[in-house]
C-alpha cells in the first residue's frame, strides 16, 4: 500500500520527504523493523520511540510517524499530534478496514465483560453464525485460539486479527474494550455497532486519578459509538449502575437498559441462585413475563446474563433460542469456577477489586452451608488504596482469610500483605506468602460443607515477581491439594 494512500486516515501536521512510496508493513518496535516497513513512534511510560528511529532506520524502515520534529537524518517523516491515535488509524486502514465490514459488540465496565462476550458468542454460535471474540482470557474465532497479552490488543493486533476474521468468514466481534486501551487511542479507528456498559466500581486507581475520570474514560465508547457510520448503532446499559444509569440518550442512537429497577428495558422481577445456577424471572417491555435459566451461579452472574439478553432482543433474537441458548452457556476458565462439587467445594475466581470480591463472597456465602475460606493477594505497583479495602471485605465475609501474593511485580509481597492487613477486622487470618502453600493450607483446614474462595488470579497460569513470569495456576494447584486429601475432583 502507498504511504499517501495510508495517511489519508490521519492528521498529518507536517511532511517531509515524498509519500509515493510502497509500505509493507507497519510496526511501533523498531525490532520488528523490516526492509519497506513504515515506524511509528510512540511515547510510552518508560521509553520513547523516538529514541529508536536509528535502530529502525539501520532495519531499512523507509518512513516515520512521529510526535515531534526530528534531527536524524531522514528521507521521509510524519509528524502528527498523536502517535497513538494516528497508529490506530494506520493500522485499520493498512488491514483493509475491517471493522466497517464486521458487526463490533464493544464491552466495557470494572466487571463480567469476559463472562458477557462469552455468553453473547455463544448464543451467535448456536445460530450457526460464526463469531470471533477478543478479551482477557483469549482472542478466539473458529478454531482458532491466541492467547491474549491484553485484553484490548494494541492496534496493529487488533486489526491484523480482524482482518483475518473477516477473510474466515466471521460476521460478528465481540470484544472487551479496557479504559487503558480507550484512553491511549487503540481503539480509535474502530467502528462499533453496539457498546455494553457492565457497571463501574473501584479499579484502575493507579492509572486513572480518579472514578470520575475512570467513568469519562469508559464514556468514550460512547462518543466512537457517535463517531461510527454504522445503521442501527444501539447503547445497552446497567440501570442499577450508579455511574452508567446517568447516561443521557442521544439522537439516532438506541438506548437499552437492564436492572432491577422499574422502568429497565429488561426488568429482574425475581430470582434464585443455587450452586447449579440462576433460575430468574424478568419482565421486557412491551412484551411481558419471561422464566429463564442460566447454569452460573452468582447474582453478579444474573446482571450478565441480563445485559447479554438485552442485546439478543435488539438483534431480534426469539425467547426460544434465548431460552435454549442460555441454558446450554458453559462456565468461563476462572470466573466463578468450582473444583470439586460435593463435599469441599473450591470456587475459583478472578475477583481482584473490592466490588468483584465482595460479590464473590457473599454469593458464596448465601450458597454455603458451613464455613468460607478466602485465599487471596493484592497485585504490586497497582492501585494501593484498594488493599485495605479488600482485607476489610474478606474478613468480614468469611470465617477464615488466608492472605498470600499475587502477582506482586516490584513490590515487596510482604510489604502488600500488610498493607491488606490493616483493613481486616478479624482475627481469624493466616498470612503465608506463598500462594500455593496459601491454598494447600485452605484445603487442608475445609471440612464438607465448607467452601474455599481463591480469588484474583482466575485464568492467569503464571505470577510476576519483578521482571520475572513463573508458571502459576491456581486451578492446578487447587487440583494437586484436593487430590492429596483423597477428595474426588471433577476437572
Amino acid at each position: 500500500m502507498k504511504l499517501k494512500e495510508l495517511l489519508n486516515s490521519v492528521k498529518v501536521k507536517k511532511l517531509a520527504g515524498n509519500p509515493a512510496v510502497d509500505i509493507k508493513g507497519i510496526s511501533d518496535d523498531s525490532r520488528r523493523i523490516k526492509p519497506g516497513y513504515l515506524f511509528v513512534a510512540l511515547k510510552g511510560e518508560k521509553q520513547d520511540g523516538h529514541d529508536f528511529i536509528p535502530e529502525a532506520a539501520s532495519r531499512g524502515a523507509v518512513a516515520l510517524i512521529v510526535e515531534k520534529e526530528i534531527k536524524y537524518p531522514f528521507p521521509l517523516w510524519i509528524q502528527v499530534e498523536d502517535s497513538h491515535k494516528s497508529l490506530s488509524f494506520l493500522a485499520h486502514r493498512f488491514y483493509g478496514e475491517p471493522s466497517e465490514k464486521l458487526k463490533i459488540i464493544g464491552i466495557t465496565g470494572t466487571n463480567g465483560k469476559t463472562t458477557i462476550s462469552h455468553i453473547i458468542s455463544h448464543l451467535l454460535n448456536l445460530r450457526g453464525e460464526k463469531a470471533g471474540k477478543i478479551g482477557t482470557i483469549y482472542y478466539a474465532w473458529g478454531d482458532r485460539i491466541l492467547p491474549a497479552s491484553l485484553t484490548t490488543p494494541t492496534p496493529l493486533t487488533l486489526f491484523e486479527i480482524l482482518s483475518a476474521m473477516k477473510a474466515e468468514g466471521v460476521r460478528s466481534v465481540v470484544m472487551e474494550v479496557s479504559s487503558h486501551s480507550l484512553v491511549t487511542g487503540r481503539v480509535e479507528a474502530m467502528l462499533f455497532d453496539t457498546v455494553i456498559f457492565t457497571n463501574l466500581t473501584r479499579d484502575h486507581l493507579d492509572f486513572h486519578s480518579s472514578m470520575e475520570e475512570y467513568f469519562a474514560a469508559k464514556l468514550k465508547l460512547l462518543h466512537l459509538l457517535k463517531k461510527s457510520n454504522k445503521k442501527n448503532r444501539t447503547v445497552i446499559f446497567n440501570l442499577d449502575d450508579p455511574y452508567f444509569s446517568r447516561i443521557s440518550p442521544e439522537e439516532g442512537i438506541t438506548f437499552k437498559s437492564f436492572g432491577k429497577k422499574k422502568g429497565a428495558n429488561i426488568q429482574v422481577l425475581k430470582f434464585s441462585s443455587q450452586w447449579e445456577g440462576i433460575h430468574f424471572t424478568i419482565l421486557e417491555e412491551g412484551h411481558g413475563e419471561e422464566e429463564l435459566f442460566i447454569p452460573l451461579a452468582g447474582e453478579f452472574n444474573l446482571y450478565n446474563a441480563l445485559s447479554a439478553i438485552t442485546w439478543a432482543r435488539t438483534e431480534g433474537m426469539e425467547w426460544k433460542e434465548i431460552r435454549q441458548g442460555l441454558k446450554s452457556v458453559k462456565s468461563v476458565p476462572g470466573r466463578f469456577e468450582v473444583i470439586a462439587k460435593g463435599g469441599t467445594k473450591v470456587v475459583v475466581d478472578y475477583a481482584h477489586t473490592p466490588d468483584a470480591l465482595e460479590n464473590i463472597l457473599k454469593s458464596v456465602r448465601k450458597l454455603t452451608a458451613g464455613k468460607v475460606i478466602t485465599v487471596f493477594g493484592c497485585g504490586g505497583d497497582r492501585d494501593k488504596g484498594k488493599r485495605a479495602m479488600m482485607g476489610k471485605i474478606s474478613s468480614s465475609l468469611s470465617d477464615m482469610v488466608i492472605i498470600t501474593s499475587d502477582n506482586p511485580r516490584g513490590e515487596d509481597p510482604i510489604q502488600i500483605i500488610k498493607d491488606i492487613q490493616k483493613g481486616i477486622e478479624k482475627r481469624k487470618y493466616l498470612t503465608i506468602p506463598d500462594r500455593e502453600e496459601a491454598i494447600y493450607k485452605a484445603v487442608s483446614m475445609a471440612q464438607a460443607g465448607d467452601t474455599v474462595v481463591v480469588a484474583g488470579k482466575g485464568h492467569e497460569n503464571h505470577q510476576i515477581w519483578k521482571d520475572v513470569i513463573i508458571p502459576f495456576s491456581d486451578q492446578d494447584t487447587v487440583k494437586q491439594a484436593l487430590r492429596k486429601r483423597f477428595l474426588r475432583v471433577k476437572v
